[in-house]
């Protein structure tokens, strides 16, 4: 069975707080922060960075079938964004989620990407855990995604120029 991502799972995560999720016509945001009980993985993109005070936002793009996480420091200075490459959504009134393809795009400050897990991926795939039909839809998203980073369209302005700054820092 292929691994979920579900929209409200973070605030079940012990070391996640502050927690917060909202809806819009053609988007849902999650947020949650780091606390200080996790364990530190210290490592670099595109890995996603888990040490306290880190928040994370996950941003749900209905129309696009897209979801796109982006990472920020514990000095509030993005830290990276990672799309994940899944089915297309399953959702009701209270829930949203989708099957997780295990691959996915780490998107870098200057469009630069890396394709994330293609051996877990081809692994999947030849266990028979990800079938034919979705593995062909993956490397389809893959392809339009790299195409859309290239024409500067993903990720979309809002998540790409997302900032927890409220003011300029005062060194510029």
């Amino acid at each position: 069975m292929l691994p979920e991502i579900v929209k409200g799972e973070w605030q079940k995560v012990a070391e996640m707080t502050d927690y917060r999720s909202e809806r819009f016509s053609d988007m849902a945001v999650e947020r949650a922060t780091w606390t200080d009980l996790v364990s530190v993985q210290d490592e670099e993109p595109p890995v996603k960075p888990v040490r306290p005070g880190y928040i994370w936002f996950r941003f749900w793009l209905l129309e696009q079938q897209q979801i796109i996480e982006k990472y920020f420091d514990d000095e509030l200075e993005p830290w990276g964004i990672y799309a994940p490459v899944t089915l297309p959504f399953h959702k009701s009134e209270e829930n949203i989620a989708a099957f997780d393809l295990s691959l996915g795009l780490w998107v870098m400050e200057d469009s630069r990407i890396l394709v994330v897990n293609e051996a877990g991926f081809d692994e999947a795939v030849a266990a028979g855990v990800i079938d034919n039909e979705a593995a062909d839809y993956a490397e389809q998203r893959i392809r339009a995604l790299t195409t859309a980073i290239g024409q500067n369209l993903f990720p979309p302005a809002m998540v790409r120029n997302f900032s927890l700054r409220t003011q300029p820092d005062d060194d510029q």
